[in-house]
């Protein structure tokens, strides 16, 4: 196996695998992070609990529990599980901090708005292209 010349990062940006045999076996892949995003900003426009295995276990989920959280939602993870009842929010503010970590953030705006009449979401974080 041959690593490619590393991306500013530190991350190679290519694998090479070189050997003599088919490869097999299973590979277990986490959930896709812009369907949780979507998935988890309709719950909180319905106002209904919510759970989810198989979350990707990456900034962007913690993130959004911290915020979902600090709305006043109650958010449980175990693993790759994530438990969101939205009932409470309206009780919290937005954690600006969080928000400006991630992209999913405004998606939450409509739900949030719908539950509380009213919302300012602070600046929101992501790719900074465009």
């Amino acid at each position: 196996m041959t690593l490619g010349a590393p991306r500013r990062d530190g991350v190679a940006n290519a694998v090479t695998v070189e050997g003599g045999r088919p490869l097999a076996g299973c590979v277990r892949v986490a959930g896709f992070k812009h369907s949780l995003v979507t998935i988890v900003a309709a719950a909180v426009a319905t106002g209904s609990p919510l759970t989810l295995d198989g979350c990707p276990e990456i900034l962007e989920t913690a993130a959004l529990a911290a915020i979902l959280s600090g709305l006043g939602a109650t958010v449980r993870r175990d693993g790759a599980r994530l438990d969101n009842d939205p009932t409470g929010i309206g009780t919290g503010s937005w954690d600006a901090e969080r928000v400006g970590e991630v992209h999913g953030a405004p998606y939450l705006v409509p739900g949030v708005f719908a539950r509380t009449g009213r919302t300012e979401l602070p600046a929101a974080g992501g790719c900074r292209i465009g």
